[in-house]
């Protein structure tokens, strides 16, 4: 199963200029399987969420989570947990557990190596992630590289993701599951139990 685990939509996302509609559309017009939504520091309610995916029913699976400012750099969260925390931005990475239960959330490193270098210092927190995403929309070709080289060695999983916020940016990037993956639990629970890895459309 496809899906691509990182866009922001213009409903909750100021940097984003893609309207929601025109973003899963536009995955549905590509026949991608499944879209995640991860708006910055914020979770659609459980009713918005409800909406969106009555209306695409049967064309395409809409999953949520957070892109979560942190003092290590940004984290995708998907969690059973939604609590409110744009007032904690930025949260240290040493305290997402107190906000999100790690049995019941998934972790994922977002582009790590976009604003910052390798340190071996990093090494001691990855731990503190399910999976690394590798591929990403607002990373070129020797970000990638540099990412793969730097951290591949340390039994970490990678995925990818499009970092949609605008048109031309969407179905760059996605993660292959060998799940069929139809809940956000289920989607937890395959970034952290699950077979993947990151594709280019």
């Amino acid at each position: 199963m496809l899906i691509d685990l990182h866009n922001h939509t213009n409903k909750y996302s100021p940097c984003s200029v893609i309207s929601p509609e025109d973003l899963i559309d536009i995955y549905v017009k590509n026949g991608i399987d499944g879209v995640c939504i991860t708006e910055h520091n914020i979770v659609w309610s459980v009713e918005e969420q409800l909406l969106i995916k009555k209306r695409y029913e049967g064309k395409i699976k809409i999953f949520f989570g957070y892109e979560i400012d942190t003092d290590f750099g940004h984290v995708l969260v998907f969690s059973a947990k939604a609590p409110d925390i744009k007032s904690k931005i930025p949260i240290p990475l040493n305290k997402l557990n107190t906000f999100f239960p790690v049995k019941t959330s998934a972790f994922i490193w977002a582009h790590p190596y976009r604003w910052s270098s390798y340190h071996e210092s990093h090494l001691t927190k990855l731990s503190d992630f399910d999976a690394i995403e590798l591929y990403n929309g607002n990373l070129g070709l020797e970000r990638i590289k540099y990412t793969y080289d730097n951290l591949r060695k340390n039994y970490v999983r990678f995925t990818g993701g499009s970092d949609t916020h605008a048109v031309s940016m969407a179905c760059k990037y996605g993660t292959k599951f060998d799940d069929e993956i139809s809940t956000n639990d289920e989607l937890i629970k395959a970034i952290k139990f699950g077979n993947f890895k990151p594709v280019e459309y």
